[in-house]
């Protein structure tokens, strides 16, 4: 699958650990974005932000467990 840019999206194959570190920063990055999208009145941008911050902390298995 091709990304953005036009080239393959990423590598054949992927380092578990580049891809856990990947998330973990993604977890704790995302939620400023969501703040400031939030913040400017942007709600879908802030939805989407939001969902993206959720599937990151799933990754890297910091995602609160369901009650």
């Amino acid at each position: 699958m091709k990304g953005l840019t036009g080239k393959r999206s990423r590598p054949a194959t992927v380092d578990p650990q580049q891809r856990l570190a990947t998330a973990q920063y993604l977890a704790t990055f995302l939620p400023e974005l969501v703040r400031l999208a939030d913040a400017a009145g942007m709600d879908l941008v802030a939805y989407l932000l939001e969902m993206a911050r959720v599937e990151a902390a799933a990754e890297a298995g910091t995602l609160p467990a369901r009650r």
